[in-house]
């Protein structure tokens, strides 16, 4: 930046000012990234048309942008546009791209794919791989936004041989984002999981370069101020040479008259050095305590960072400890309740049946609270061994028929007449059929069914949970498997959500090494298909 203000050329300063708001828009620095680039057009006006103009143009735009401002912000694309269309293919595709993301940013969906979609074929007749690469992920998070996830899939497997060429840590981080969002939107959960190590890895990878730039930053601050003081101090020297000549001059024309007069003046320049050699020094230490306080904040922020881990293991550890102490007090307040059952009278019995259905509820939810804390300590083990998941299936939907039968649902089973016989835990795998099938009883309405099927079939098998409740929305498919998060649907008798069941289930299949498969739309229902293989687990 204070190269570019030295600078004489008003169109050098303009793409130092261009640059400048390009890294503050990279750092979310929205006020500074906008200062600059306002600068970088006033500097660019002697040359309204040139390439520095519409570079400059084209940053004040996306500025706009982020700060919601979309009628200017297509003011500046626009004119862009106009002028690359007519002196730059390559530059014309990118720019094409900014309205694509302002028609996205709008809600105007359906035309900003349509804009993107040109932009593809434009930046496939240039060459322009690293631009490609991020127009097709903007294009499949437009699509998997719209529901449209094999259409998204397609493209990403389009980007990603270019995403991985180009090797930019932005790109393939932005990449496998949107890569492990898809996954997760198709149900594919263990393809998620890996996309977005990935991704993670690759915003570690972004943010130690960043370091190194603002490192290299600091740096470069510091030679720079140096400098400024080295030219600062020749230019006093030159000055103070200069006024020694031109008192010389004068001594000889004052002679003796003027000797008085010459000592007074050497006398002024003696202060004058010393007060600059005072403002040096101040200069120095204000620019060292600068330093310190900013190597201060640094080490706060990793403290802080630290601090914030530490607290998050305690919680997982608190919460188990928690839940572990109050099981033990609720299994014995239930016993006591089927201790005291014959003795109670008629009149309070509904209040003893009551007193257990809620100490049921507590016991089942402290169950849930422990099965989290095992999944985020990597705690949660499986007993494998041969199971009958025919039978397994038949019990799970036997046990919640009650519950179905007083909400007057149609609880079903169907299965193949052959044993299912695979590796599982038992005990866990009835847990997550019993979590699906009593989520689709508990969101059907009245005198609706609910439909339990097993099939077997590709090397794996399929135990599948229809519901004609009230459908998934797209919101809900981006956070169902999150640890306490409720959907938008709500229970038909008020029964309680913890919102921690699917996640729960999610952890259980996935560590059988299978995945659950939705279909599911608004106001249509909603199937929920556990897929497990059929061969036997690597130990």
């Amino acid at each position: 930046g204070a190269l570019g203000e030295k600078a004489d050329a008003p169109l050098v300063r303009s793409r130092a000012h261009r640059l400048l708001s390009e890294i503050n828009d990279t750092l979310r620095d929205l006020p500074r990234a906008r200062a600059h680039a306002e600068l970088a057009v006033a500097l660019a006006q002697g040359a309204p048309n040139s390439g520095v103009m519409m570079f400059a143009q084209a940053c004040l735009g996306r500025c706009a942008l982020r700060a919601g401002d979309f009628a200017a912000a297509r003011r500046h694309f626009t004119r862009v546009l106009r002028h690359w269309q007519k002196n730059s293919p390559w530059n014309a595709a990118n720019a094409q791209r900014n309205l694509a993301e302002l028609a996205e940013a709008e809600g105007k969906l359906t035309g900003a794919l349509a804009i993107y979609e040109k932009t593809i074929t434009a930046l496939t007749e240039v060459g322009d791989r690293r631009g490609l690469a991020r127009t097709l992920y903007l294009t499949a998070n437009l699509l998997r936004r719209l529901g449209r996830n094999d259409d998204a899939l397609a493209y990403l497997e389009r980007a990603r041989p270019l995403a991985e060429s180009v090797g930019g840590h932005q790109v393939l981080a932005e990449f496998n984002e949107e890569l492990s969002l898809t996954l997760e939107a198709k149900g594919d959960f263990p393809g998620a999981l890996v996309a977005q190590r990935q991704a993670q890895r690759a915003r570690e990878s972004l943010r130690t370069a960043q370091a190194s730039v603002r490192a290299a930053a600091f740096e470069t601050r510091e030679a720079l101020a140096a400098k400024q003081l080295s030219i600062e101090q020749l230019n006093r020297q030159k000055a103070e040479q200069a006024e020694a000549l031109r008192l010389q001059q004068a001594e000889l024309r004052a002679r003796a008259a003027e000797l008085e007069r010459a000592t007074l003046l050497r006398w002024s320049i003696a202060g004058g050095t010393a007060f600059g050699l005072l403002a040096l020094g101040a200069v120095i230490f204000s620019q060292r305590a600068r330093l310190r306080a900013e190597r201060r904040s640094l080490a706060e922020t990793h403290r802080a960072l630290a601090a914030a881990e530490r607290a998050d293991v305690l919680k997982s550890r608190l919460l188990g400890i928690a839940s572990h102490d109050l099981k033990a007090p609720l299994r014995a307040m239930l016993l006591r309740a089927d201790q005291l059952q014959p003795a109670v009278a008629p009149a309070g019995a509904a209040a003893l049946a009551g007193l257990r259905t809620d100490g049921e509820r507590m016991l089942t939810l402290v169950r849930d609270l422990l099965d989290v804390a095992a999944v985020e300590s990597g705690e949660l083990k499986l007993q494998l061994a041969p199971c009958e998941l025919r039978a397994l299936a038949a019990e799970v939907v036997t046990s919640l028929r009650p519950h179905a039968e007083q909400k007057r649902i149609a609880l079903h089973f169907a299965s193949p007449a052959d044993e299912v016989v695979l590796p599982a835990d038992r005990a866990r795998l009835a847990q997550a059929i019993t979590n699906l099938v009593d989520n689709a009883v508990k969101f059907s309405p009245p005198g609706a069914a609910v439909r339990v099927s097993l099939a077997v079939g590709g090397g794996s098998v399929r135990l599948a949970v229809r519901d004609e409740g009230p459908g998934l929305s797209p919101e809900d498919f981006a956070r169902m498997f999150q640890p306490f998060q409720t959907l938008s649907a709500v229970p038909t008798a008020g029964e309680p959500s913890s919102g921690l069941g699917l996640h729960i289930t999610r952890e259980i299949v996935a560590r059988h090494g299978g995945r659950i498969d939705v279909d599911s739309a608004p106001g249509a229902g909603a199937t929920f298909t556990l897929v497990l293989p059929c061969a036997p687990l690597p130990v």
